[in-house]
């Protein structure tokens, strides 16, 4: 079979194809945008309803455009202002008697009566100060405790002084070097704290600062057995006085 060749008015069907489509969606879009306007829309407002075998003509062109009314301009009204009127002021060239009375020569009396200074109150005292709670220790009193042999002196430094070397010498007298400390070798310094209360008796001892060996328990038991003191006085009433005693360990080396 041969193959034979489509005449030449074929080869450009897919071009008339779509040309023609084109041209008929472009006429569907203007059909189906184009509007007409008829008298159906009057039937509501004036209530008349046309027969069966009544046509009713149909109105082929665009309503009329209703002009928009511009609202009226309102004159803006004129502010007044009111102005009170000032009261008229009578001027008298002669005084009234009254006054003239007062003038007494050429000074001028002050109708107005002098004022009178407000008396001055002193100051209420201030209250004392609350007194101190006597329970509670104290550092440093007006007069330190004294142990027996220091009572008769007369200056307070004299007594304090005196009561320093009293304790020390009954301290260093009567303590013992502790055995495990002496073979272990331990040496320093032992800081004590001890109260002596309103009694004059010790009490409240602690070891503020220990070298271990025994050493502290040691100084615990010479301020144990310590001498009745002469208590403290803070305004003339006993109070506590806390002390603190640096006790030292040495061994003397051969």
């Amino acid at each position: 079979m041969k193959n034979e060749r489509p005449p030449k008015w074929d080869h450009n069907r897919m071009q008339f194809l779509m040309f023609g489509m084109c041209v008929g969606l472009f006429l569907s879009t203007i059909l189906l945008n184009y509007t007409s306007y008829g008298y159906e829309l009057l039937y509501e407002d004036t209530g008349y309803q046309p027969e069966e075998d009544e046509t009713v003509p149909v109105r082929t062109h665009a309503p009329k455009k209703i002009k928009k009314l511009k609202p009226p301009k309102i004159e803006k009204a004129e502010t007044i202002e009111f102005v009170p009127e000032e009261p008229e002021v009578e001027y008298v060239d002669e005084l009234p008697l009254e006054v003239e009375d007062a003038i007494i020569g050429d000074e001028d009396i002050d109708p107005v009566m002098p004022k009178e200074e407000p008396k001055k109150v002193a100051a209420p005292a201030p209250p004392p100060p609350p007194e101190k709670d006597l329970n509670v220790p104290v550092i440093r009193a007006q007069r330190m405790p004294t142990l027996s042999n220091c009572r008769n002196l007369s200056s307070e430094s004299e007594r304090n002084d005196c009561t320093n070397d009293e304790l020390m010498a009954y301290v260093y007298k009567n303590l013992k070097y502790p055995t495990l400390a002496r073979e272990i070798g331990i040496e320093g310094m032992v800081i004590a704290r001890f109260i002596v209360n309103k009694d004059g008796g010790v009490e409240d001892i602690k070891i503020m600062r220990d070298i271990g060996g025994g050493c502290g328990d040691a100084v615990i038991n010479v301020l144990q057995k310590m001498p009745s003191w002469e208590p403290g006085l803070q305004n003339g009433r006993k109070v506590k006085v806390i002390y603190n005693i640096p006790v030292k360990f040495g061994l003397i080396k051969r």
